[in-house]
């Protein structure tokens, strides 16, 4: 289960691993941060997943039917993606809610990997929402970071490193990545727990996935 940690107490975290921390200036604290993201990201870049569920109501009430979206944070890939048509049975449908997840309606961008494109005069149904769950880096800016017990060791060890360089200490910062490497390895390589059927790279061929709803 991932817990939500929020700057102030990422700061506090890397402060308990190195009282040398403790000088450090916000900026260079959101150097350890963005460092320590980057190194567990390279070597899981699974470690963090977030979604964006956006309406697609105000683009009806516009006439809008083809249009784009960007995902704010640095993207890594997209890893499911799909629309809803909600407020179905329960009965029938889990959580009253029908996935549809078709190429023609929504698809990832061949070149950006945080953009999804819709198509809204493909489905003959009036859709709810769109869904897209991604894979990211997350930033030192953000708010608030969601991480599970496995991961946040990782990050741990990530952190280590990171503090390490800007303290210039190489030999402490060669033992921790060793540790790092090893956390990270433990970390799911498959995609959450939530994903569908549609799981591939944004590179991957597009095949039709079918829920054939519209």
């Amino acid at each position: 289960m991932k817990k939500q940690f929020t700057r102030d107490q990422l700061v506090d975290i890397i402060k308990s691993l190195d009282k040398r921390a403790e000088t450090l200036t916000d900026a260079q604290l959101d150097i350890v941060m963005n460092d320590a993201y980057g190194e567990l990201t390279a070597i899981c870049n699974s470690a963090f997943s977030d979604e964006a569920v956006v309406s697609m109501s105000a683009y009806y009430d516009a006439d809008e039917k083809t249009f784009t979206i960007d995902i704010e944070d640095d993207v890594i890939d997209i890893y499911d993606l799909y629309v809803t048509i909600e407020g179905q049975p329960i009965s029938v449908y889990q959580g009253g809610v029908i996935p549809i997840r078709d190429e023609h309606i929504i698809y990832r961008d061949s070149r950006e990997s945080g953009r999804a494109h819709i198509n809204l005069n493909a489905s003959s149904m009036v859709l709810s929402n769109a869904i897209i769950k991604y894979y990211y880096v997350p930033q030192a800016t953000d708010d608030t970071v969601y991480l599970d017990g496995i991961t946040m060791s990782a990050y741990r060890s990530a952190l280590n490193v990171a503090l390490s360089k800007i303290l210039h200490d190489t030999k402490r910062a060669g033992e921790y990545l060793v540790d790092l490497e090893r956390l990270a390895q433990r970390i799911p390589s498959t995609e959450p727990e939530d994903v569908g059927n549609q799981c591939r790279s944004v590179f991957a061929s597009q095949d039709r996935l079918v829920d054939n709803w519209y």
